[in-house]
């Protein structure tokens, strides 16, 4: 009875050892779970690369300028007439008049009249007609007690007299009209019959002087612009020497004086440009008058690609990745050399999507998962500059 007893004890303390060793094992896993940090644990367990999908050395991109192709395109500006001449105004004074010199008389004409404003006037003109002449008198004319016109004159003649601005007082001044007296001849009398007397003011006005054109440029068409220039026919109106001015949004592109009718090819800056409403500004000096026939914006396009040095690469996406793609980190990986001369910046293509991305130490690393697609995908990259391209991957790695 003994032993059978003894036996049955063995027996049953060898059936519980396996549970406790079971039990041991996982509280291990338990405390390993629980102490050791995510970072240990993933420098434990390594990431395992799948596959490199692409690896190449594209080499040095650039901007090819010799061969980019400007194309023209011009902009109609249309006609304007830039007039800075003088405008005038008349004031009449006496529509019928007599100066007359005897022995024992004497007619005269003496009015005052008035400048309000040297700096726009020009100069006033006195102007009348002579009707029939009595004698052999001399014409007198004063302006401010100075003479400025003395002479016989002829009947159904006309006497236009100008009286320069510097000439003039501001304020009140005097006109006086007088024939000279018969002299020895005492008993004739010398007189001029007169009509339509009359002061003509010629003053500049601002109106005309500046014209503007207007132009609207959109901020795609600027991004293309290389080349422009303004083209004209320029029809001098003035026979007067003066010069004709163009501004573009108030910058001075064009500022000579023209002698005769020309065409003017007109080179403007890029800078002066700006994307939406552009302004054409041309004036001219007092006295110029000028014809701007049929303008035109000529501008030379060029599509941003032409010239750009583009390269391109294909890679398979494995099709049975793509319902587990959650499973992987898919990374664009892009090394440039050290050369001091390379940009900063690429721009990558993947499968129609745009990436302008930067470098940080010569290096991008950048993940692009959502832009794979099953089966072939396409990768362009370029620059707007130069940039050698050590090294380009697209890899894939599990993160389970």
């Amino acid at each position: 009875m003994i032993r059978k007893g003894k036996k049955g004890q063995t027996q049953l303390k060898g059936s519980l050892a396996v549970p406790l060793i079971l039990m041991v094992i996982l509280l291990g896993v338990v405390f390993y779970t629980v102490s050791v940090t995510r970072e240990e644990r993933s420098k434990l367990i390594p990431k395992v690369t799948y596959r490199s999908l692409l690896d190449e050395t594209p080499g040095i991109l650039k901007v090819d300028l010799e061969h980019i192709k400007i194309t023209p395109e011009p902009y109609s500006l249309g006609t304007v007439v830039v007039d800075n001449s003088p405008v005038t105004r008349g004031e009449a004074i006496q529509s019928n008049f007599a100066v007359s010199h005897s022995a024992v008389t004497e007619d005269v004409i003496d009015f005052n009249f008035s400048v309000t404003n040297k700096e726009i006037l020009k100069e006033i003109n006195l102007n009348f007609n002579i009707l029939r002449v009595t004698g052999n008198g001399i014409l007198t004319i004063s302006l401010n007690d100075i003479i400025i016109f003395s002479d016989p004159v002829a009947e159904r003649s006309n006497i236009n007299i100008p009286m320069p601005a510097n000439t003039l007082n501001l304020g009140q001044n005097n006109l006086k009209i007088r024939v000279s007296g018969p002299g020895l001849a005492f008993w004739n009398k010398n007189s001029y019959v007169c009509s339509d007397l009359y002061l003509l003011y010629k003053e500049y006005s601002s109106k005309a002087a500046s014209v503007d054109q207007t132009l609207i440029i959109s901020k795609t068409d600027l991004q293309k612009i290389k080349t422009a220039e303004v083209q004209t026919y320029i029809n001098k109106i003035s026979n007067l020497p003066a010069n004709l001015k163009l501004a573009v949004n108030d910058e001075l592109v064009y500022d000579n004086q023209l002698t005769v009718n020309e065409n003017l090819v007109i080179n403007v800056p890029l800078e002066a440009f700006h994307s939406g409403v552009n302004t054409f500004t041309w004036s001219t000096e007092r006295d110029g008058s000028f014809e701007v026939r049929n303008a035109y914006l000529v501008v030379g396009k060029s599509d941003e690609e032409i010239g750009r040095v583009v390269k391109n690469y294909e890679f398979s996406f494995p099709d049975e990745l793509l319902s587990s793609i959650r499973n992987y980190d898919c990374r664009l990986k892009i090394t440039k050399t050290s050369d001091e001369k390379n940009s900063n910046v690429i721009r990558v293509i993947l499968n129609d999507h745009t990436l302008i991305l930067a470098f940080s130490q010569n290096k991008i690393d950048t993940s692009v998962c959502k832009y794979l697609k099953k089966g072939m995908n396409e990768i362009y990259i370029s620059t707007n500059d130069y940039l050698d391209i050590a090294s380009l991957k697209v890899d894939i790695t599990s993160i389970i």
